[in-house]
């Protein structure tokens, strides 16, 4: 999001970066700029809000930068049509994720299916449908069950793409070693691949995957206890 500007442009902007980051290093690194938000959890709302912001229309997703680079204050970026969108996204997957087994020894969460999708939450003239809302899901999921492996799934033209999640907090399970057996990467806590179809077909690859995180995470949970 933030490639367009030049350095000028981010000055201005400053006040608003230690939301998008504010799962991750802001608290302890960017007191004073959370400071300047007002409320953490208006920080954690925005933060995943925008992570979905790849849903949007191109033209919508500009509007969110635009917005950015001309809001003075919290409360003129909240005004904005297509933050107002993804954070009713956002409220939705939450709702969602209230019916995940809290008490179950790993957690797998399929993709939110064209099929689920309910009128009047996502405006069509704004939202690609069905919109790419797994990094808002792993993010809330990661919120409410640190302590586990988060896998998250979706078949896209036949392809299956996973995302993985574990807790920022120590102790760190390095998700990157999951995703690159699949040939895929990222970082520490969060990390993804796509399994073509044309290497192996849908349901084989969900079975892999997910007995792959069943005995990662019956590892991970043995260390903690």
């Amino acid at each position: 999001m933030l490639a367009p500007f030049s350095k000028s442009r981010l000055e201005k902007m400053k006040k608003f970066l230690a939301i998008s980051i504010s799962g991750d290093y802001a608290r302890g690194h960017w007191p004073k700029l959370l400071q300047e938000i007002g409320s953490m959890e208006l920080a954690d709302t925005l933060g995943h809000a925008l992570n979905g912001g790849h849903s949007l229309h191109s033209k919508n997703a500009t509007n969110i930068v635009e917005a950015v680079k001309k809001a003075e204050t919290i409360e003129e970026l909240l005004g904005c049509e297509e933050v107002k969108v993804l954070i009713s996204i956002l409220e939705w997957v939450r709702e969602k994720i209230k019916q995940v087994n809290a008490d179950a020894p790993f957690l797998i969460h399929s993709h939110i299916a064209p099929k689920d999708l309910e009128s009047g939450v996502f405006k069509p003239q704004i939202v690609i449908k069905p919109p790419e809302i797994t990094n808002i899901v792993a993010d809330e999921l990661r919120q409410q069950f640190g302590d586990k492996i988060v896998l998250i799934t979706q078949v896209q033209n036949g392809d299956l793409k996973i995302s993985f999640r574990s807790s920022s907090d120590e102790p760190k399970f390095d998700t990157r070693r999951l995703a690159r057996q699949f040939g895929g990467d990222g970082h520490h806590p969060a990390s993804g691949a796509v399994i073509l179809a044309s290497e192996m077909p849908t349901e084989q690859a969900l079975q892999a995957v997910e007995e792959l995180v069943r005995k990662e995470n019956e590892k991970f949970l043995k260390q903690l206890a």
